[in-house]
């Protein structure tokens, strides 16, 4: 009965890792068959806490039939909890059918601390250690349970129960009672009992405890059967296993019955059940009032209304997963429970047994059909999400199940993959016919992995409860791009042509560098591509037709890198065996774009036999750089004057070519600017540095709109 939500932030944590802790468990027992019977022995000690500003209650009920009430004292506990004919003690040796003994040591501590201002961690600290004062210590025993005032169960819920220990509270407020069942309860989840619940009519909704189960609200009662089945505790005799798709009658036995008699019909189910959620078991067995089912009460019901005792009772239960229990119904003499194709009917109920015949419809599963839809692009760089949706069509034929069920099952390439659902649970249940899309399935591929084409695999399954499994499979493509490259490999450098007469020439050069690798050099004979040169930094040129050396003529080389992006290297320096005389053609249509602080030059390319080397750039008659393209800016003028361009081409044999036309930059005036006031000195070495960087000394007046001064010489 763990109220885990009442707990503090910190508890609540701690209590939800022992609750997955015991999914991931119970999730791994098999449907099959259940757990071996082994016999058990279980040593508790049952600390009594009285705090500094509350105590114990002052009355202990307990129940063998009827409600007695006695002070709460050690003595008296230990009598209800381990040592009375209808202590705890008796009850699990009873429904284990003599498996689990239990008997422990009751002992009473105070410790000064309020629980409402402490931690749970703190206040069970503090009673360990009063215990271990007495010469108790919690470590000699399998379980603890601590026994706590009514008044704070605000701060820690009625009871709950994390790993081996256990805590429980009053729950009559006007009489403070600390009931005996609660402790039975919460003992239960620390021996790997679950919760018992009941679904209401309709089998739509789920309350939260089944009234007729120790492990829901009963304070008198077994656990159900499919709690002692998962604990062992149902042999081969007590627990029969209706045949799929077919037709039986039981006689079932009274489940508080010790002799080794039929006392569970076990039936699996086709598909999922509406209120579960999920495919499920079902579970009939017989309440009669035997041993302690004698304790449930005559006036307690089931979510249908109908009393509890002399009754057959069917329970759900989910296929894998919790072993946590559902009492869909109680039944008496002629009374008929129909789900999913499964009907039970009770066709007699004496004081020995209950006759109960059942059948399971014919069901065909089939596989599902399955349609892939890409919300975007499927060919991204790796860590790159990709969005899918999936419609899912149910094919199946015949009415043995509600709706079809389909476990997923999901195959990744490789290390570091991840894909999943952000719509859709790890299973999916669909009605007969009935199709539906799930959205936002995600696949996700490892940052660094290789490029290529990948597919994540999705295979559902139709269980067609124990019947041979049908799948379908579907694949998701995920292709990894190559990652994008925009860095270009530096230049090839010391370009070396040697000359051997009388038919070819050797090239060499220092390799160039890539950020990734450079995939090829090209080789450029007189401004003519020659085929590419690989990825070695040599290579020999032959007369045509094979290359384009000309034997005792001009020939000037350059290389490029290439990477295997297509980017391309800054040229290397030329080379040259033979002689040239003829000059480059003169550039033209020299033209510029004039800015602020910067003048950027164009000139149309020129043209050689052998191939231009690069350029020379002239402002006011003066040579201020070298361009290897056809192209340039200029960063050092200033506003308010004009400058005038010219640009020569050159060959690498040294030939020039004729200075293009001039290009004047007229600079835009400047804002008003504070001209600092400046000696006679400052004048003499302002203009000397104007005149050395080879600037123009004409300047524009803004009043008169005319230009003054002089233009500098050449160098």
């Amino acid at each position: 009965m763990s109220r885990i939500r009442m707990l503090s932030p910190s508890i609540r944590w701690r209590a939800l890792v022992a609750c997955l802790w015991g999914l991931a468990f119970s999730s791994a027992m098999a449907r099959a068959m259940s757990p071996p019977a082994l016999a058990e022995s279980i040593d508790v000690l049952a600390v009594i806490v009285d705090f500094a500003d509350e105590s114990r209650p002052t009355d202990l009920r307990y129940k063998d039939g009827v409600d007695h009430f006695v002070p709460f004292t050690v003595a008296n506990a230990q009598h209800v909890f381990f040592d009375g004919p209808a202590s705890t003690a008796a009850r699990y040796l009873e429904m284990s059918h003599g498996l689990m003994t239990i008997q422990g040591d009751v002992i009473e501590v105070t410790i000064p601390l309020n629980i409402g201002e402490a931690e749970l961690d703190d206040w069970r600290a503090a009673a360990d250690s009063a215990a271990a004062g007495q010469g108790y210590l919690v470590a000699n025993y399998d379980r603890v349970a601590y026994l706590v005032p009514y008044g704070y169960k605000n701060q820690i819920g009625l009871g709950g129960a994390l790993g081996t220990w256990c805590w429980a509270s009053g729950l009559n407020s006007g009489n403070a009672y600390l009931f005996e069942y609660l402790f039975n309860h919460e003992l239960g989840h620390t021996i790997g009992l679950s919760h018992a619940h009941a679904i209401t009519p309709g089998d739509t909704v789920i309350s939260n405890y089944d009234q007729a189960d120790l492990m829901g609200l009963a304070d008198g009662v077994h656990a159900a059967a499919v709690n002692q089945w998962s604990k062992g505790w149902l042999d081969g005799a007590r627990n029969a296993i209706h045949p799929i798709d077919g037709n039986a009658v039981y006689d079932i036995h009274p489940l508080a019955d010790t002799a080794s008699q039929l006392q569970v019909v076990h039936i699996d189910n086709h598909g999922a059940h509406p209120a579960l959620g999920e495919p499920h078991d079902t579970w009939v067995t017989y309440r009669r009032p035997l041993g302690f089912d004698d304790h449930i009460s005559l006036v307690a019901v089931d979510a249908a209304g109908q009393p509890l005792r002399h009754r057959v009772h069917v329970h759900h239960a989910h296929k894998s997963g919790s072993p946590d229990s559902y009492l869909a119904r109680s039944l008496g003499v002629g009374d008929q429970y129909d789900t999913c194709g499964l009907s039970i009917q009770v066709n007699s109920i004496d004081a020995v047994s209950a006759e109960v015949e059942i059948t399971q419809s014919a069901y065909a599963p089939v596989a599902p059909g399955l349609q892939v839809w890409p919300q975007g692009p499927t060919s991204v760089q790796a860590g790159t999400l990709v969005y899918y949706d999936l419609d899912v069509t149910n094919f199946d034929v015949g009415t043995g199940a509600c709706e079809a069920y389909y476990h997923q099952d999901v195959t990744l390439p490789g290390p570091g993959w991840s894909a999943g659902w952000t719509s859709a649970g790890l299973d999916i249940a669909l009605s007969l016919g009935d199709m539906q899309t799930f959205q936002n399935f995600l696949i996700t591929a490892p940052v660094g992995t290789a490029p290529g084409m990948y597919e994540v695999s999705l295979e559902l399954t139709n269980n067609g409860g124990s019947g041979a499994p049908v799948e379908a499979t579907v694949n998701f493509p995920y292709e990894v791009l190559p990652v994008p490259d925009y860095e270009s490999p530096t230049a090839p450098t010391n370009l070396v042509a040697n000359e051997f007469h009388p038919n070819y020439v050797v090239l060499t050069w220092t390799p160039s560098t890539d950020n990734v690798a450079v995939h090829t050099y090209q080789v450029f004979h007189n401004g003519q591509l020659l085929l590419d040169g690989g990825p070695t930094s040599a290579y020999v040129d032959f007369p045509p037709p094979s290359g384009g050396y000309t034997p005792g003529g001009t020939n000037g080389y350059i290389v490029y890198a290439i990477d295997a992006a297509g980017n391309l290297s800054p040229p290397s320096n030329w080379a040259f065996v033979g002689s040239d005389t003829i000059s480059p053609t003169t550039p033209t249509n020299l033209t510029g774009v004039v800015g602020g602080n910067f003048v950027a030059l164009d000139w149309d390319d020129s043209t050689d036999n052998v191939g231009v080397a690069n350029y020379d750039v002239h402002r006011n008659g003066i040579f201020i750089g070298t361009s290897t393209t056809s192209d340039w800016v200029d960063t050092t003028v200033f506003p308010g004057f004009i400058y005038e361009y010219t640009v020569i081409a050159w060959d690498g044999y040294g030939n020039p070519s004729g200075e293009s036309m001039a290009f004047e930059a007229v600079m835009p005036p400047p804002s008003a600017i504070q001209v600092p006031s400046i000696t006679p000195t400052g004048v003499v070495l302002l203009i000397g540095i104007l005149l050395g960087s080879g600037l123009a000394i004409r300047r524009l007046d803004p009043e008169n709109g005319r230009f003054t001064g002089v233009s500098g010489t050449s160098r």
